[in-house]
């Protein structure tokens, strides 16, 4: 078995939330052809084999990993690492999306990217075992953040 190049893994403070946002719209942009694996799937099949298939992996504590898209689907990652490949995705089938944070009462927590479909913005969690593509848990508060802002 051919396994991805341990490259583009960069660790961060985890209080340092637009450098990691920064950092996964970058590797979604250089790495969108790590998804040519699954370019033949559509958006839902897609959406199936990346929440049921790609295992959930939290980073070690104190620490904020943000990794290629390959390296995750081979080796699994937490919800930014998610959605950098499912970012890779919209990249690579030309998907516009944006990012979004959310804080369910203890701060920013969690991140997933929404696709936008029908001219409105679709949550694509796939850290969320129990959601169905469009879903979105309850949440206090939610930024978004568009790759616009952040691409070198």
């Amino acid at each position: 078995m051919i396994y991805p190049v341990y490259s583009e893994i960069k660790i961060y403070d985890l209080y340092d939330v637009k450098q990691t946002i920064s950092e996964m719209f970058n590797l979604a942009v250089k790495y969108k052809d790590d998804l040519k694996i699954c370019e033949n799937m559509n958006l839902y099949q897609f959406y199936l084999f990346l929440r049921d298939k790609v295992k959930y992996v939290k980073d070690p504590d104190g620490v904020e990993q943000v990794k290629r898209p390959l390296f995750t689907i081979y080796f699994g990652g937490d919800c930014d690492d998610k959605s950098v490949v499912a970012m890779a995705y919209f990249e690579l089938k030309n998907y516009d999306y944006r990012l979004a944070i959310t804080d369910y009462g203890k701060g920013f927590e969690h991140i997933y990217p929404e696709v936008k479909l029908n001219n409105r913005y679709v949550p694509f969690d796939t850290s969320c075992l129990v959601c169905d593509m469009g879903a979105e848990r309850k949440y206090k508060r939610k930024e978004v953040f568009y790759k616009q802002n952040f691409v070198k």
